[in-house]
């Protein structure tokens, strides 16, 4: 029990490229790091090397934090996990502050029957969401896009554009869209509205936001309802996402060159484009 407990409270996931789990692993040194919320530093995996990098200036005598669990979920959650799996409670500015940061900038005061209404429905949201994994685990795509408008439209009636479960219902949206390689202009313009959310909700220059930007990219790319337009924003997306990306991950890291060769191919589609375009 001894070590399983080491173990569970020191291991690391382990990302491939596509940023799925492909193990845990203990890391001697990195696991010395401290969590917040409001990280400074992440880590991040070129194979099965892991590397803590900072995406912040940090100042002389300020502790190098990381963040032990997804800064997307809710304080609620986010203390669960880490009472669950590491025994603590973090007391961050970000924990302290949660209700501002989790409804979004342009929330508005609840009376008690507002909350609780709200509360109501992110519970059924959340329900919901699992029921769509759910769904996509058993290729049903198309009835679990049908559920997430339905929410959605009720979602946007009460919730504020960077909450949590509107950026939650969003990504479950997109993915769908995607697996199912139907309206992926829809994918797009889902993809589009969760930018600012994950600017809101994470650090600057956190690999999250670069990642979410590449998938949006991605999807403008595979687009031909207007060529000139869907790339010169999957080439400002993506360049957005590599300059994350050289902060968090170093200049040497495969997915660096893997977006440089997607902006050259981008770059030299567009030129060709542009060419065929009459004077």
């Amino acid at each position: 029990m001894e070590i399983y407990g080491q173990i569970e409270c020191n291991s690391f996931d382990v990302l491939d490229m596509e940023q799925k789990s492909i193990g845990a692993a203990i890391f001697l040194r990195a696991s010395m790091f401290n969590h917040s919320c409001e990280a400074n530093c992440i880590a991040g995996f070129d194979g099965n090397v892991v590397e803590i990098r900072s995406i912040m200036e940090i100042k002389a005598g300020q502790e190098c934090v990381i963040s032990y669990c997804e800064l997307l979920a809710p304080t609620q959650e986010r203390q669960k996990k880490l009472m669950d799996q590491f025994h603590f409670t973090c007391i961050c500015h970000r924990c302290q502050e949660h209700q501002k940061m989790e409804s979004g900038k342009d929330a508005k005061p609840s009376d008690q029957t507002k909350q609780q209404s709200e509360q109501d429905l992110e519970k059924e949201s959340l329900h919901m969401l699992k029921e769509v994994e759910e769904l996509s685990n058993n290729g049903k795509f198309s009835e679990g896009i049908e559920l997430c408008n339905k929410f959605l439209i009720l979602q946007r009636e009460v919730f504020s554009p960077h909450h949590y479960i509107i950026v939650r219902t969003l990504d479950a949206l997109i993915d769908s869209y995607v697996e199912l390689g139907e309206d992926l202009t829809k994918a797009a313009e889902f993809g589009d509205e969760t930018l600012e959310a994950y600017k809101y909700h994470y650090p600057s220059n956190y690999p999250s936001i670069a990642w979410q930007l590449r998938k949006v990219a991605l999807i403008h790319s595979l687009l031909e309802d207007n060529p000139q337009e869907r790339l010169t924003t999957a080439i400002k997306l993506l360049s957005e996402a590599k300059e994350i990306f050289l902060v968090s991950h170093g200049e040497e890291h495969p997915i660096v060159s893997d977006s440089e060769c997607l902006l050259d191919d981008w770059t030299s589609s567009l030129q060709e484009i542009q060419k065929e375009i009459p004077p």
